[in-house]
């Protein structure tokens, strides 16, 4: 397998791993609180540019 196919492959396996792990994250009604939410976006607005 050529190189650029070879990462393209592990790039595709790590997504589908990242989504398959947001999933079972869903069905479990594992998600953000309001503060996490509100921490996460205020973080980014104090980040530099």
């Amino acid at each position: 397998m050529k190189s650029a196919d070879r990462e393209c492959v592990e790039l595709d396996e790590w997504q589908v791993g990242e989504i398959r792990s947001a999933i079972e994250e869903a069905d479990r009604d594992d998600f953000a609180c309001d503060a996490e939410v509100k921490d996460f976006f205020e973080a980014w607005r104090r980040s530099p540019s």
